[in-house]
């Protein structure tokens, strides 16, 4: 039985869905959710210089990002509110697959469910954070694909 479950998103179809899954997991089984919101950066200092150029403007995207975050998360928790799941939130910045196993160790996440790829990398079987977190995880991950059916 799973007691906190780790649901990462990002903004995509699949991520909505995945959440939808993780819902319905939760409440059946009286589970905490716990929804985490990656805003994605390089950690490559080069790779930074050439695509945002200066500071000001990298901290602006990031800003931007994350008010995309709130804005996608707060779709989950209206979801999760209708069901009566228990459920906290957090938006970090960094690399999305180390996150998302950094944060699976700090809350003690029992499950991982999360999306098989957003609709950006539609050539690639798994994205890379999904790969990632699916080669690295110490804790079983669920990973949903768009045609699964929809929960929510």
């Amino acid at each position: 039985m799973y007691t906190k479950i780790l649901v990462p998103i990002d903004g995509s179809k699949i991520a909505l869905k995945a959440a939808g899954h993780a819902i319905n997991m939760a409440k059946q089984m009286n589970a905490e959710l716990v929804i985490l919101y990656v805003a994605p950066e390089t950690e490559d200092t080069r790779t930074r210089k050439q695509l945002f150029g200066d500071a000001a403007l990298e901290e602006e995207i990031a800003k931007f990002s994350e008010l995309f975050g709130k804005s996608y998360i707060k779709e989950v928790e209206r979801i999760c509110s209708t069901k009566d799941v228990k459920m906290h939130t957090m938006i970090i910045r960094g690399k999305p697959g180390p996150k998302i196993i950094e944060e699976a160790k700090k809350e003690d996440i029992d499950l991982i469910v999360m999306g098989r790829k957003s609709e950006m990398t539609e050539t690639m079987q798994l994205g890379p954070a999904a790969r990632y977190v699916a080669e690295h995880s110490k804790c079983p991950v669920l990973i949903i694909t768009l045609s699964a059916p929809d929960f929510c």
